[in-house]
């Protein structure tokens, strides 16, 4: 549920030009700004899928400069060959209108009692539970609300500063 947590963390939504945004944060998930294919290998006998695929992924930690976001920069550049990541590509849905019978104004009066009266259409919607949590038997559900198109393992070969110094180096 890693993948799950992080991606509900970020809270990435569509700005009003179609863009995606991330307004949360996550400590080992990063907007990518770059992603580039190397090397494409030829597929072993009898396989479908290529033998291995290389390619070059650039983030940034955002907001530098805060005590937290000096300690996940640390835990991003401590990455080293061999570890394993995930990449995750979303695209949320967007935003929905507020019901027509959605209270846009308070009353004086509802400020003093138990509110406005608010319709059974504004109930959750039935992917959620009493928590507001995804159900387990909804994964569907799930990859709706939040829009996960994809989800690819990847394995970590080399770690390179923002000056291409390689700070990865076993040795």
């Amino acid at each position: 549920y890693d993948i799950e947590d992080a991606i509900k963390r970020v809270q990435a939504r569509l700005t009003p030009r179609g863009e995606v945004e991330f307004c949360g944060w996550a400590r080992m998930a990063v907007p990518i700004t770059e992603f580039k294919i190397t090397n494409v290998a030829s597929p072993e006998i009898g396989s479908p899928v290529p033998a291995e695929v290389s390619a070059e992924v650039s983030y940034v930690i955002p907001q530098p400069g805060t005590r937290s976001d000096d300690q996940i920069k640390k835990e991003w550049d401590s990455l080293k060959q061999y570890d394993v990541m995930f990449l995750v590509s979303i695209r949320p849905p967007p935003p929905q209108p507020y019901p027509r019978n959605y209270p846009q104004q308070v009353d004086d009066d509802d400020r003093y009692n138990d509110g406005p009266e608010i319709s059974s259409q504004l109930d959750p919607p039935d992917y959620l539970d009493e928590n507001s949590e995804i159900r387990s038997n909804t994964r569907a559900s799930f990859l709706t609300k939040y829009g996960l198109l994809y989800v690819r393992g990847c394995e970590v070969f080399q770690v390179f500063d923002e000056e291409n110094n390689l700070i990865s180096d076993p040795n």
